[in-house]
């Protein structure tokens, strides 16, 4: 299966710099933060492969999508000072550097294919002033490697893919990435999953498989978002996307979860940027 945009529209600071290989260089803004960010633009004849179609690696992680706003707003309103974060399917690696600008103790980027690897290690390499930011080749398909450090948090943004023939996930991959999941988090740790709803069933799917080992509670867009940003032209892309928040059954989680309302940001109610909208990638 392939994707096709325009898919995502993002806050960006200044004008897109052509980069080799197709990717461009953008400065975003994400609350008080400026992370320089070379992507895949998405433009309307732009196809990306999910991975699923034969002798083609998945190409998604090239591009920005809209889960990442919603993860990147919660972020922003957690208290993660001193949280060792992991970033699972990280693409780009946006939410686990929004995570490090926000002051966790340790960043872990990691993505299953060998290029977005690195491109998530280049991405690390453009933030300001920050320390280290380890990059590691982990996925949840058979044969692929996983971390073996838990942690306190695990983010996980638009990264299932591949309807099954009933129209909905492949039990044994979804059974794979919770297994993965239970493995990575610590015991009061917290999963924050930004879901995208592509098979007609598959939301169910992944909230019941992900209750069966977690506290699941599903925030809609507009819990993450201030309603400013819901409202503008061109992001019916975050209406499509929930946000699983998952603990484990009777902890006392080490970061908890953020007021649902606006965030303010220099005067002005805002989720993830103060700066018009533009195309980003």
């Amino acid at each position: 299966m392939s994707l096709h945009g325009s898919l995502n529209w993002f806050p960006a600071e200044q004008q897109q710099l052509e980069e080799e290989n197709g990717l461009s260089r953008h400065h975003f803004r994400v609350g008080q933060f400026s992370i320089p960010l070379l992507s895949q633009v998405i433009h309307l004849n732009t196809v990306l492969s999910d991975g699923t179609d034969p002798g083609r690696p998945d190409e998604t992680g090239w591009a920005l999508w809209p889960a990442s706003t919603l993860i990147s707003s919660l972020l922003l309103r957690c208290e993660i000072r001193g949280c060792d974060v992991l970033e699972i399917g990280c693409g780009t690696g946006m939410c686990g550097l929004v995570a490090r600008r926000c002051s966790a103790r340790r960043v872990v980027l990691s993505d299953r294919e060998p290029g977005i690897v690195a491109l998530a290690g280049t991405n690390s390499r453009l933030q300001p002033h920050l320390l280290p930011i380890e990059v590691h080749q982990y996925g949840w398909q058979a044969g692929d490697r996983w971390p073996q450090d838990r942690f306190d948090m695990v983010l996980a943004s638009d990264v299932l893919y591949g309807p099954h023939t009933s129209c909905r996930y492949e039990p044994n991959m979804l059974k794979q990435f919770v297994d993965m999941l239970d493995r990575c988090v610590a015991v009061d740790g917290t999963i924050i999953l930004g879901h995208v709803e592509r098979n007609c069933l598959g939301h169910i799917d992944v909230v019941e498989s992900m209750a069966e080992r977690f506290e699941v509670q599903v925030l809609q867009p507009e819990e993450c978002v201030a309603a400013a940003l819901m409202s503008r032209d061109g992001n019916a892309g975050l209406r499509c996307v929930k946000i699983l928040w998952c603990t484990r059954r009777g902890a006392s989680p080490f970061v908890k979860m953020p007021p649902l309302s606006p965030l303010e940001l220099g005067g002005q109610a805002t989720s993830l940027h103060d700066q018009p909208m533009s195309i980003g990638g």
